[in-house]
């Protein structure tokens, strides 16, 4: 297990910063309902409609919101870098799961699992409820592929658990 007090780098190519706290969306509609509008809107190339969809589905306590690497219809927002950065946004801010895929199976590499703690540097005790940003390399050494502004093709956010934990599957 990896102890992060502030930031780490991991052999090279994961980055891991711990990014804030959040507690989630009000649950005042139905995140699955919403989820599966913003599915059908992707796969209609109704980009802009998906991602507004989406949103509403984080805001209203979406399980799993890391679920978007995962999911074919939407997976091709991620690539476009020019959407990237709103969806890494949406994903810091509604960041509840201590477990989540950052690489789709078709991304090439082995598979890993990273284990991660955070540590209060001041208490050495864990820190529950922190949220973590993981970013990485693909397997040809890139974070984005385009050029300009840092904008990581590869990403996942995460909430640590009561006693500071986090597992990301990835390559």
């Amino acid at each position: 297990m990896y102890q992060l007090s502030r930031s780490v780098l991991l052999g090279g190519v994961l980055v891991a910063s711990v990014v804030g706290c959040r507690t989630g969306g009000s649950g005042v509609s139905d995140p699955e309902a919403l989820y599966n509008n913003a599915h059908v809107l992707a796969l209609n190339q109704r980009t802009k409609d998906a991602l507004d969809t989406y949103e509403d589905a984080l805001r209203a306590g979406l399980p799993d919101p890391m679920r978007i690497v995962r999911d074919t219809a939407m997976r091709h927002m991620l690539w476009n870098p020019d959407l990237r950065p709103r969806i890494r946004e949406m994903l810091q801010t509604y960041a509840r799961d201590t477990i989540a895929l950052m690489a789709p199976t078709i991304e090439p590499g082995p598979r890993i699992q990273v284990l991660g703690k955070v540590i209060d540097a001041a208490t050495n005790q864990p820190v529950a409820g922190a949220v973590v940003e993981l970013v990485q390399t693909d397997t040809s050494g890139q974070y984005f592929p385009e050029d300009g502004a840092w904008n990581p093709r590869l990403f996942g956010y995460f909430k640590t658990g009561r006693t500071g934990s986090f597992v990301a599957y990835t390559i």
